[in-house]
């Protein structure tokens, strides 16, 4: 884990320090108040890792919920934001109506602050509305259920995005990367580009050669600087001379951009990068804050799917391809399960059926789809055809006197979900036929 850099630690600690005092002189004055609250939230964020819960919430909830928004309000302005992050942690503990209260029609303070581009706000203003637990639809709404899947789509791990013109000088990229530990995707055009970058949260920073298409790099940055999910994103512009071409135009009106020429080995991909990567270090995400946070909007997306009478407004079957990725990510199966389960489409239910089947998942994990095979077949019927069903039968009679017991156990519950609608008409015309006295 990338540690915060002394200087910049002592700066925070020194600036808390002065405000608290010039506080303790004046407590009647609200600028002096204002500057205490913003400092010492921005301290405790900071010092105690910025996605994890303050330490001193309760003291700090006793605060007027008019004075917090003030200082989420006076943070976002000045981009302090692991202070603004604080103050809504507490506003959201108070419920505190005013988050959501929009006249205009407008989206409210807390549906804009998950259309921020910093990562850790986001996910702070995400929790908060799942926190408050809106139960009919609100302006933007659906912003709410693109952060979720945006979350959702985590790999939980650390990956670079690359693209250019010339595939083969962004696959050497990615063998170079691998080589430093990073994961990387390929985008084959500049919209592919964007629209990986904007449904995966794993990026460290995005490679982009400046030969790459479908849009140019200048358009293709753009688009990413646009979006809040990846305005914050490190770019480097790869170009093969370091010359004064479009990527140093880019790269002098972009601070968290870098020209780079393209590496041809390990050695000058590390050098090149490293600037990129203290970029993306201030505010660092982790594997586990990724997984973390993924298994979070799974669980959320569960909730609202298995709730419609109250969740109806979000169109959560939207995302079906996001949830069925995430079902076959290690540690984020059994989360996403329930949702495929209760969105229960026929891909939906083959997906939960292969994932169920396979010898490399956890017990646990095979479990979860099978329960949710058996809402989704109670729901919606049987979405299989007989070829799919014949090579579940296969597989249970090809495990017998093979599988441990609990495999077999596992199988056997899949097959019940299969002919549950067949059992249910099999009683109901029993109980028929008992009615009509046969």
């Amino acid at each position: 884990t990338r540690q915060e850099r002394p200087p910049r630690i002592a700066r925070l600690i020194l600036a808390a320090q002065a405000a608290r005092d010039l506080y303790s002189m004046d407590q009647g004055n609200k600028d002096y108040q204002l500057l205490y609250l913003r400092s010492i939230l921005e301290e405790s964020k900071e010092l105690h890792g910025i996605g994890r819960p303050l330490v001193d919430l309760v003291d700090h909830g006793q605060v007027d919920a008019g004075m917090l928004l003030a200082v989420y309000r006076n943070a976002i302005k000045t981009k302090h934001v692991p202070a603004a992050i604080g103050a809504l942690e507490i506003l959201a503990t108070k419920g505190d109506e005013q988050l959501f209260q929009s006249p205009s029609g407008r989206p409210s303070l807390l549906v804009e602050a998950i259309r921020h581009p910093n990562l850790w706000l986001r996910y702070a203003a995400l929790q908060a509305i799942v926190k408050m637990d809106p139960r009919q639809p609100y302006p933007g709404s659906s912003f709410v259920l693109e952060t979720l899947a945006y979350f959702a789509g985590s790999r939980s791990e650390p990956r670079v995005l690359t693209g250019d013109g010339i595939a083969s000088r962004s696959q050497s990229w990615g063998g170079m990367l691998a080589d430093l530990g990073f994961a990387s995707d390929r985008a084959s055009s500049g919209k592919n580009l964007f629209q990986l970058a904007a449904s995966n949260p794993d990026y460290e920073f995005i490679l982009i050669g400046d030969t790459i298409y479908h849009p140019g790099v200048a358009e293709t940055v753009s688009l990413l600087r646009k979006d809040p999910r990846t305005a914050n994103i490190p770019i480097g512009i790869v170009t093969d001379v370091n010359e004064r071409g479009v990527g140093a135009r880019i790269v002098a009106l972009d601070d968290r951009a870098s020209l780079l020429v393209n590496p041809h080995s390990v050695e000058s991909m590390t050098i090149q990068a490293r600037t990129l990567l203290e970029m993306a270090g201030e505010q660092p995400v982790t594997t586990e804050d990724r997984l973390s946070q993924a298994q979070f909007a799974l669980q959320t997306m569960a909730h609202f799917a298995a709730n419609p009478e109250d969740y109806g407004y979000y169109d959560i079957s939207r995302y079906e391809q996001t949830l069925i990725a995430a079902l076959f990510q290690p540690r984020l199966g059994k989360h996403a399960a329930p949702v495929l389960g209760h969105i229960a489409t026929p891909d939906s239910t083959q997906a939960l059926v292969n994932f169920a089947s396979l010898d490399t998942e956890t017990l646990e994990s095979r479990r979860a789809a099978v329960e949710a095979l058996d809402q989704a077949i109670q729901k919606r019927g049987l979405l299989l055809n007989k070829a799919e069903v014949q090579q579940i039968y296969d597989l249970y009679n090809a495990s017998l006197d093979v599988k441990e017991d609990d495999v077999l156990q596992l199988l056997g519950d899949m097959l019940d979900a299969i002919e549950g609608p067949f059992r249910r008409r099999q009683q109901a015309a029993t109980r028929n036929d008992a009615g009509n006295g046969k």
